[in-house]
């Protein structure tokens, strides 16, 4: 069986009192009779306002506070107390903060209660029968009372919203209180009712149910304990004769569900001697140990009997059977770092009397566990054999425990051990606090033979229950004021160490030295309850390089700051403005919780950085969005900058000085999404000055086909000659293909960049050496024709080739021809000549239309629109009429009217009405869908854009056309066809263009051409809304009415009704023919439409 060092969630409490001055956290619950008013603090649940008020509590000091297993408090007389458990007493949030663990229990919806904050939830149903739920990670136990027919108590909560009670009737009562790491279940009985037995169905969810030496856990399939089963005790009223009971189970379904009994005996339960009400007290715990308990082990060692380190009792004395017992302590994990043991003045430990059992007395002696004794562990394995017989130490104190010595007043059953001698050899080394201690009988009891032997024992708790319960260690000690009086005299600071400031006079200032061993980032925290503490930091030629003041909070500072090992730096502390009185400090390693001046910066930009001051810093912090490889990379630099990357908890990530050369960092590093890092720049050893600070990321370029422009230059990768097909350069944009590459990433996460010209070769490098002619073409795949990408947040894109490290493509002229080059990363230039973007062409299928002028000129140009272009259609279907301004969804008879119509869905129900029509109309099956920008379209179809301007005079619509070469044309209104956008730029991709007002860009269709193209008659006939004009006499009416400013020169709004109205009037007072369609007397039949060849 595979098991932890602790099965139940058993309490250490170290509470070190130190003789300083510290700081706390105001709250709600304790009054601060030293602050100004009546401030007051809240205390932990674990701590109740008695011993609060006992110890003269006055504040929390979170900022010594060192993991989850500790709170400390500062008290009234200006010592500290510090307390450690064996369990969590706080969590990490989801948030990553960290926080108390509450053990609050609140209203869920639904009915019923349920842990109010803590990452173990306990929930009770609104009725008993429906169970009681203990829920962490993947563990899920349900705990059912087995009630009598017809009972079915419901839950009500305490005013103090910490206790559930389900009433079964005046007598019996269930009532549940949450513990640390579970809950506890008091069946309380008012009076005597004969039941000695109590039932429960226990559902485990994959859970065993297991017994060892009388005691009970839930494993797992691998034998991990995951969760406990407490020891049955009775407790009475007036606790002077409480017992223990005993549970059996039976399996119903094995990993599933079990029942189990509770056992007690019924002659106690009828002794008048029992005082009732009376409460029996199982409880059922997550194994904290899983996770890193372990503070305290303790297990009972007896002559003749193994016990189980999961029992929540512990046994000192003579078994009825006449085996004495012992019991063993240990504390594994306390550290006494920063204690010397001169300081310590006094220690204790204090345990519990769990049953109180009559007068029978037995005087209970503590001692030092030999440090040459095996070590033992809490396990079952540890026995009276196996311990040995020589591991009785030095004598530490005794105590006689009885219920008389029990019951006074303030110590309810507790006995105080003095173990100072033992706690300062542990701080001395000299001994070790995982061997512990041994408590067992005196020698007059435990050598008694015969008639005069006595057998009974003593029964101490040894778990978490209510807090009079759990064992206890308080260390007191003293910690001497440090601290210098200038920097010659700087006292020298050890990490982890706690130095006791005082601030006797103002503005007097106390000065330490710190040399870090490793570099990192190192925290300075005060912790003062008073006053408002201030501090500066040093470079070793006591330059100041930073400073703080009420960073940790509560007016305490906490100076975080990335310090290089080997460095000599000096620490100031002192009061802000004239203040006085005395804090503490300590300097640690940075964690989670410190806090440091950082400024928050957008992956993907530029930064200017400017240091004057040797091992002074500028530090970045950084959210990723995406988990991608980032560059950061310094440039145009003085001095010899240098960065270093951590992570949320300033733990170290990487670093880099020179790896872009020339005294330059460069750092790639994979950065995870939603992860905070930090990031520190400086300059080496005592260098200063200033350098562009340059971050880039993996651009994750999807495999295609691209065009790469030179930001500076303008100009485009090429092939010089091309034929020769061997250097690389740059040239104007055109249409041919030595301009387009197929960029593929291969395995190893660097991509290569083919021509799609001749013999498709790729780019690559011939040298590593910068200012020289090195960009070839190559027929084969090497190190030498890899490249990473980088993009900015503003998608300039570096090339760096994986054979030349810290080099960079670029272009080094402005003109046609120029060969490419490398040059040094770090040169980083401002034109921008090492900078490129990066344009995807759209696929084509092998169905797009040559682009033509001359088809699309003359008569058809004055008439046909961006629409009739995009379908490739000129003519009114079945008609030789050229169609004059075609509107989408014109032909299924409702055509777009105005801006209210120019919606993506909108255009797109127009369009595929038109294809309905068309289609039904010549039982055809011509096709309209949308498709994805870099999507290749079905065989038969090409790619067509839309776009609109809502926001302009105009508020119109316009098409883009993917003709044969890949890239797009267009035509707008009645001008000519072209392939260029409103900068006079080829059309790569109409979403990147210069669309000019046409800013809203509404998607990408394939489309089946319509290719209904017009034959040249004479005279040129016009189809204009359900009618026929001639040519000319359409021109000469729009000229009019134009001038008139009757028509709106847009791409649609021309055949509305109105204006084909206008139209008509305009003919009829002129006596120009203007004849319904129907009156026209050439109708083509389907077949002889003249269809323009797509070759």
């Amino acid at each position: 069986m595979k098991r932890s060092h602790k099965l139940l969630s058993l309490i250490l409490t170290i509470c070190i009192a130190m003789s300083m001055l510290t700081g706390f956290v105001p709250a709600n619950a304790v009054a601060d009779a030293t602050a100004t008013g009546s401030e007051v603090f809240e205390l932990p649940d674990i701590v109740d306002s008695v011993e609060a008020k006992e110890n003269d509590y006055i504040g929390r000091v979170e900022a010594e506070e060192k993991d989850l297993y500790t709170f400390v408090f500062a008290n009234g007389d200006g010592t500290n107390t510090m307390r450690i458990y064996s369990h969590p007493v706080k969590y990490v949030a989801d948030d990553g903060s960290i926080r108390d663990i509450s053990l609050d229990i609140e209203a869920k919806r639904g009915g019923g209660f349920v842990t109010a904050d803590h990452e173990i939830v306990t929930t009770f149903e609104s009725k008993l029968t429906d169970g009681i739920t203990l829920e962490y990670n993947d563990i899920e136990i349900m705990l059912v009372p087995a009630l009598g027919l017809g009972t079915m108590p419901t839950a009500e909560l305490s005013t103090d919203g910490k206790v559930v009670t389900y009433e079964m009737n005046d007598i019996t009562s269930f009532v549940y209180e949450l513990t640390y790491a579970g809950f506890k279940e008091d069946i309380v009985v008012e009076e005597y009712t004969g039941q000695t037995e109590y039932e429960f169905t226990l559902y485990t969810n994959g859970l065993t149910l297991c017994e060892e030496y009388g005691s009970y856990y839930l494993a797992d399939a691998e034998g991990n304990v995951e969760a406990t089963i407490g020891d049955i005790i009775v407790f009475t009223a007036d606790e002077r004769n409480n017992t223990i009971g005993s549970m059996t189970y039976e399996t119903v379904r094995a990993n599933q569900e079990y029942v189990l009994t509770i056992h007690l005996d019924a002659e106690y339960l009828a002794d008048e001697d029992t005082a009732y009400p009376i409460r029996i007290d199982p409880t059922i715990e997550i194994n904290y140990d899983n996770n890193g308990a372990g503070a305290i082990e303790d297990v009972t060692i007896n002559q003749n009997s193994t016990f189980s380190g999961t029992s929540g009792s512990l046994y000192v004395g003579r078994h009825p059977a006449g085996s004495l017992s012992r019991v063993l302590m240990r504390f594994p994990n306390l550290s006494m770092s920063g204690i010397v043991a001169d300081q310590i003045t006094a220690a204790t430990v204090e345990i519990r009397d769990l049953m109180c059992q009559g007068d029978e007395d037995i005087t209970v002696e503590c001692y030092m566990y030999d440090r040459m004794a095996p070590t033992w562990t809490e396990s079952g394995t540890t026995t009276w054999t196996s311990v040995g017989s020589s591991y009785i130490g030095a004598f530490l104190d005794s105590n006689v425990i009885s219920f008389g010595e029990g019951n006074v007043e303030g110590q309810r059953h507790r006995y105080a051990f003095d173990i100072t001698v033992a706690t300062r050899s542990w701080a001395s080394g000299t001994n070790a606090p995982y061997k512990g201690l041994v408590f067992k009988a005196n020698s007059t009891f435990e050598n008694q033979t015969g008639d005069a032997i006595k057998t009974w024992y003593k029964t101490f708790s040894s778990y978490n229950r209510a807090e009079d319960y759990r064992p206890s260690l308080s260390i007191t000690y003293n910690l001497p004021p440090s601290g210098g009086e200038s920097f010659e005299d700087a006292e020298t600071l050890t990490l982890n160490t706690t130095y006791l400031v005082n601030i006797a006079s103002a503005y007097e200032k106390k000065y330490f030295k710190f040399t870090p061993s490793t570099t990192g980032i190192y925290s300075f925290i005060s912790s003062a309850s008073s006053g408002d503490p201030y501090a500066r930091l040093y470079n070793s030629s006591e330059q100041q390089i930073d400073v703080d003041d009420d960073s940790a909070g509560n007016r305490n500072f906490c100076l975080s700051y990335h310090l290089m090992a080997g460095i000599n730096y000096y620490f100031e502390t002192s009061y802000f403005s004239n203040g006085t009185g005395s804090y503490e400090f300590r300097v640690s390693n940075a964690n989670a919780s410190s806090k440091i001046d950082c400024t928050t910066m957008t992956l993907g930009t530029v930064k200017s950085v400017n240091i004057t001051t040797p091992h002074k810093i500028v530090c970045y912090k950084v959210t990723p969005t995406e988990t991608k490889e980032y560059l950061f990379f310094s440039s145009n630099k003085t001095g010899d900058p240098e960065i270093w990357v951590y992570n949320s908890s300033f733990g170290y990530v990487t670093d880099n000085d020179d790896g872009a050369g020339g005294l330059n960092f460069r750092l790639a590093v994979t950065l995870n999404a939603g992860t905070t890092y930090y990031i520190v720049l400086r300059h080496n050893y005592s260098s200063v000055g200033s350098f562009g600070f340059n971050s880039f990321y993996d651009a994750k370029v999807a495999n295609s086909t691209y065009l790469i422009k030179n930001i500076e230059s303008s100009k485009y990768v090429d092939i010089d000659g091309p034929g020769a097909q061997e250097w690389v350069h740059q040239w104007s944009l055109h249409t041919s293909l030595q301009e387009r590459w197929e960029f593929q990433k291969q395995s190893d996460g660097f991509y290569t960049i083919r021509s799609k010209y001749g013999s498709k070769k790729y780019v690559g490098v011939s040298s590593s050496s910068v200012g020289a002619d090195n960009i070839k073409l190559f027929t084969s795949i090497s190190d030498s024709t890899k490249w990473k990408i980088y993009a900015s947040s503003s998608g300039n894109i570096l090339f760096e080739p994986k054979s030349a490290s810290g080099k960079v493509l670029s272009s080094v002229g402005l003109n046609n021809g120029v060969k490419l080059q490398l040059t040094n990363l770090y040169i980083c230039d401002s034109n921008y000549g090492d900078r490129w973007n990066l344009t995807r062409m759209n696929p084509t299928n092998g169905y797009e239309i040559t682009y033509n002028e001359a088809n699309w000129s003359d008569e058809i140009s004055n008439c046909c629109n961006c629409y009739a272009y995009a379908l490739n259609n000129q003519v009114y279907p079945g008609y030789n009429l050229l169609w004059f301004k075609q509107q989408p969804g014109e032909y299924s008879n409702d055509p777009v009217t105005g801006p209210s119509d120019y919606t993506e869905q909108i255009m797109y129900n127009k369009v595929l009405s038109d294809y309905n029509a068309y289609n039904t109309m010549f039982s055809s099956s011509l096709s309209f869908q949308r498709i994805g920008q870099y999507d290749v379209c079905p065989a038969g179809t090409y790619k067509v854009a839309l776009v609109v301007d809502l926001i302009g005079d105009r508020k119109d619509y316009h098409w883009y056309r993917q003709d044969s070469d890949g890239f797009w044309s267009h035509k707008q209104g009645t001008t000519p066809v072209k392939r260029t956008d409103e900068s006079g730029e080829l059309i790569v991709d109409p979403y990147y263009a210069d669309r000019g007002e046409y800013t809203q860009f509404l998607g990408y269709y394939a489309v089946t051409p319509w290719n209904n193209m017009y034959s040249k008659t004479n005279p040129v006939l016009c189809y204009v809304g359900g009618y026929f004009i001639e040519f000319n006499d359409l021109m000469e009416a729009l000229e009019e009415l134009e001038s008139q400013t009757q028509l709106q020169q847009t791409e649609s709004f021309r055949n509305s009704t109105s204006i084909v109205t206008q139209i008509r009037e305009w003919a009829d007072m002129r006596s120009i023919a203007y004849q319904s369609i129907e009156q026209h007397s050439i109708v083509t039949d389907t077949d002889d439409r003249n269809i323009m060849d797509l070759e």
